[in-house]
């Protein structure tokens, strides 16, 4: 998908966001759900720890965020809501400690990695449009 070049690289940053942030919970997902399995307990992956809750959770974000990010205003939506619930996400695992199960896993790398990719979508989203303000120009005299 291109962008008009009048447009520049923050108009479309919550695409290239929904995006990246997509590929990145679609592989996460799937390389949990075929090392843990449906049912399995946690096991490390990467360098964080996953179980089949979780890899299940990011699969969907992922896979949601693919379908969302046909089109900068679904991915900005995509980007609205993913970056706090992310956020949300990580504070609920840290204070709880893990302690409300496996979905909210207490294993600080992924707190942080959901705290981080959270609060990337949140300022991504703060980010104004730039816009172009073109020079008056001579008017064409090519016919």
């Amino acid at each position: 998908m291109s962008v008009p070049a009048e447009e520049g690289l923050s108009h479309d940053l919550p695409s290239h966001f929904a995006r990246i942030a997509s590929a990145w919970f679609v592989l996460l997902g799937l390389v949990g759900v075929l090392l843990v399995g449906f049912g399995g307990g946690p096991r490390a992956l990467f360098w964080m720890e996953v179980d089949s809750t979780s890899s299940m959770l990011h699969l969907a974000i992922g896979l949601v965020g693919v379908a969302m990010s046909t089109t900068p205003a679904r991915a900005r939506r995509f980007t609205i809501v993913i970056g706090p619930a992310l956020v949300i996400w990580a504070l609920l695992a840290l204070v709880t400690d893990g302690s409300l199960g496996e979905w909210a896993s207490g294993d600080t790398q992924v707190v942080a990695m959901h705290l981080l990719i959270g609060l990337a979508g949140i300022a991504v989203i703060w980010v104004p449009p730039v816009t172009r303000i073109r020079a008056p120009g001579r008017a064409s005299t090519r016919r």
